[in-house]
């Protein structure tokens, strides 16, 4: 992808994605949930998902269930774990609004690499406080504007090329 199409991407995510580290219950699993890394951008005019998709060649487009009676129909296109990851990580020097979130999925995700259902393990006690930590600290950034979340350290001007002073 281009720097161009990474920076309308990062637009499009800004204005209608969400980023998500989502509790999803399972049964199979000890604990009774496991939490997954979610990039969903919902839109009623699915030409611009369809781009996303084409771009990108990442996941997958539906119905967005939410839509009301009363709305025009909507449709979700959403990329899940590894992919989603890999792609913030691609559009975050060109995020604004969503860059903190983009950077603690990164971060989530890159913590959470093992998978001891696969391993034949257990998560620590630990692992399990930080996919509780991750999952409750994206809900309050998403609330930004209403909670006093603790000032983030800013990022260097050598990861925000597009805000460098006089570009």
């Amino acid at each position: 992808m281009t720097n161009e199409q990474l920076a309308y991407i990062a637009g499009i995510i800004d204005g209608e994605g969400c980023i998500a580290v989502s509790k999803v219950v399972r049964n199979t699993h000890k604990s009774g949930y496991v939490y997954q890394l979610h990039l969903v951008v919902t839109n009623t005019d699915r030409r611009l998902l369809e781009y996303l998709k084409e771009t990108t060649l990442l996941g997958s487009i539906s119905i967005h269930a939410h839509a009301a009676e009363s709305r025009s129909p909507a449709w979700a296109w959403s990329v899940g774990s590894v992919p989603a990851r890999r792609l913030l990580e691609k559009v975050m020097p060109y995020l604004v609004i969503k860059r903190e979130q983009a950077a603690l999925a990164i971060e989530f995700h890159e913590k959470c690499k093992r998978r001891p259902w696969v391993e034949k393990g257990r998560l620590t006690k630990e692992e399990n406080e930080y996919r509780e930590w991750a999952y409750e600290t994206m809900k309050l950034l998403k609330k930004k504007h209403l909670v006093d979340l603790p000032r983030q350290p800013r990022l260097s001007t050598e990861t925000l090329p597009m805000f460098e002073h006089g570009a």
